[in-house]
C-alpha cells in the first residue's frame, strides 16, 4: 500500500512529460502564479504557444548559466585574482563556514560605495586633465560576491510559495533547473513534472511540516495518514520514519545508520 500514492502520482506525470503542449500550459500557469510576487527576483520562461507541438517546446530565452556553474565561475575568477588555481582555492575553503547573508550584503554595499568613490574621481580626471592629455582612466567595477545564502533562501521561499500558496509546484526540482541570469535574477525551468495540492491538502501538509520541525511524532503520523499514506500494518513507528525520511532528514535516528536503499528495503520488510 505504501507504493500506491507515489505510483499514482507518476502515472499523472506521464501525460505532461511526453506531450510538450501540456508542459507549455504548465509553464504559463506557473509563470502567471509567480510573476506578481517574485517577478523582480525569479523568472519562469513563458512558452511561445503557437510554436509548441507535442514533440517541440518553444519558450522565452533566458540569458544566463546554471546556478552551480555561475558560482563555480565566480570562484575561479576570485582564485585567479589571488594568483591561485581553482583547486587550491577550493581546498582552502574546505572547513570554512559560509559567510552569512547579512555579512555578504554588507560587503556588497561597501564594494559598490568604493567603486562609486573611485569612479567619481576618475570621471573628474577624465573630464579635466584627460581632455588635455588625451589619456583616460578606465572605470573600476569590483566583483560583487554572490550571496549564496540569500539565493538558497530565495529558492526555498519560491518553492514554498508554489506548494503552499499556489498548490502548483515543480515535482522534480534539481540544480540543473535553476539558472543564474545576467540581470542577477534566478531562472526556473523544466516544469514537465508538476504536482498539485488542493487547499485541504496544503493545510494538512503545512501542519505536517510544523510537526516534523517540532518533532511531535504522534502529530506527524496522524497528519501523514491524513495525507493518504498507508502501509500494510499501519505501524506508527514505520509511518513516522517514512515521513521523516521523505520530508525532513536522513539522520541516524531515522535510518538506523542504513544507507537509503537498505533503509527502504527495511521499511518494506518491517511493514
Amino acid at each position: 500500500p505504501q507504493h500506491v500514492p507515489p505510483l499514482t502520482e507518476f502515472q499523472k506525470q506521464f501525460a505532461s512529460e511526453f506531450d510538450y503542449r501540456e508542459e507549455a500550459l504548465l509553464l504559463e500557469e506557473v509563470a502567471s502564479n509567480l510573476s506578481p510576487t517574485w517577478d523582480k527576483q525569479v523568472v519562469v520562461p513563458k512558452p511561445v504557444s503557437k510554436l509548441c507541438t507535442k514533440q517541440v517546446l518553444v519558450m522565452q530565452k533566458l540569458n544566463g548559466v546554471k546556478l552551480i556553474d555561475g558560482i563555480i565561475n565566480q570562484f575561479k575568477r576570485l582564485a585567479s585574482a589571488e594568483g591561485k588555481s581553482f583547486e587550491q582555492f577550493q581546498e582552502e575553503q574546505k572547513g570554512k563556514s559560509m559567510p552569512s547573508e547579512r555579512y555578504l550584503r554588507f560587503v556588497s554595499v561597501l564594494l559598490k560605495m568604493k567603486d562609486a568613490a573611485l569612479n567619481t574621481l576618475r570621471f573628474l580626471s577624465n573630464n579635466t586633465i584627460g581632455l588635455v592629455t588625451g589619456q583616460r582612466i578606465e572605470y573600476h567595477h569590483s566583483e560583487i560576491p554572490l550571496n549564496i545564502p540569500a539565493l538558497l533562501r530565495l529558492l526555498t521561499d519560491v518553492h514554498a510559495h508554489e506548494v503552499f500558496v499556489d498548490g502548483v509546484f515543480n515535482a522534480d526540482p534539481h540544480p540543473g533547473n535553476v539558472l543564474l541570469l545576467e540581470d542577477g535574477r534566478l531562472g526556473l525551468v523544466d516544469y514537465g513534472q508538476v504536482g498539485r495540492l488542493n487547499v485541504r491538502d496544503r493545510v494538512v501538509f503545512s501542519k505536517l511540516i510544523v510537526a516534523l520541525a517540532e518533532d511531535n511524532r504522534e502529530e506527524v503520523v496522524d497528519l501523514f495518514i491524513a495525507m493518504g499514506h498507508r502501509t500494510k500494518r499501519m505501524d506508527r513507528d514505520i509511518l513516522y520514519r517514512m515521513a521523516a525520511f521523505n520530508l525532513d532528514r536522513d539522520s541516524e535516528d531515522v535510518t538506523g545508520e542504513m544507507n537509503p536503499m537498505q533503509f527502504m528495503d527495511w521499511l518494506n520488510n518491517a511493514d
